[in-house]
């Protein structure tokens, strides 16, 4: 038999804390990229694209063999749509260097839309020197390594251009909502100090004015 003294509180027992349920945990929120980080990864893709299909239009485009040794003909030699991708990575280059310098183009020209439509016209050209051999090349029916490298080349050069688009987008994005957040900020504040002018101006809430026993923010 035990004494009331000898009664376990049941409050003061050793028992374990029961465990929080996993599923009542919110789950940490995975870090976004910033604007800065996709601006940075366009403008390295962009220059390195451009230096890149540039430097492919004087690497092998054909390749044959005969009685002799295995040749190549570099794109550059491939006629003008060879020397069209040549000048078409210089002119990538040309404006990552003209942005670098502070000088850019105009409003109504986005940067990232000519990168986009140069990258275009150069995978354009690629094409057709991939698909089509000129007559005078009849002895070089292989494509090598060079041909595809430009190509790529081109491509990367879009894709750049798409980054640069959606950073520019997301950017006049938050801008604007900047702008509408300090323009609801403006007025609230407009408001407030309204408010307390009125309040300055009867302070027992009562004014002949407005008429008898009448609060500036009700009836009495």
């Amino acid at each position: 038999m035990q004494t009331p003294d000898e009664t376990p509180d049941p409050y003061l027992t050793d028992a374990p804390a029961p465990e929080e349920d996993d599923w009542l945990v919110a789950p940490q929120p995975r870090p976004s990229r910033s604007f800065e980080q996709v601006w940075g990864w366009g403008q390295e893709l962009t220059w390195v694209s451009g230096l890149v299909l540039a430097i492919s239009s004087f690497t092998g485009w054909y390749v044959g063999s005969g009685q002799g040794p295995t040749t190549s003909v570099i794109g550059w030699h491939t006629g003008t749509l060879g020397k069209l991708v040549f000048f078409i990575g210089l002119a990538v280059l040309a404006l990552v260097i003209l942005r670098e310098a502070g000088i850019e183009l105009p409003a109504s020209v986005p940067e990232s839309l000519v990168v986009i439509a140069l990258g275009a016209l150069s995978t354009i050209f690629v094409l057709i020197r991939l698909i089509a051999v000129p007559d005078e090349f009849f002895g070089w029916h292989g494509r090598g390594i060079g041909i595809f490298i430009s190509l790529f080349a081109s491509l990367a050069v879009i894709a750049a251009g798409l980054l640069r688009a959606g950073y520019t987008r997301e950017n006049a994005t938050a801008a604007a909502r900047r702008s509408s957040a300090g323009a609801n900020a403006g007025n609230a504040n407009e408001s407030i100090v309204a408010a307390a002018k009125l309040v300055a101006a009867c302070p027992e809430g009562n004014d002949g004015s407005w008429g008898s026993g009448t609060s500036v923010f009700g009836s009495g």
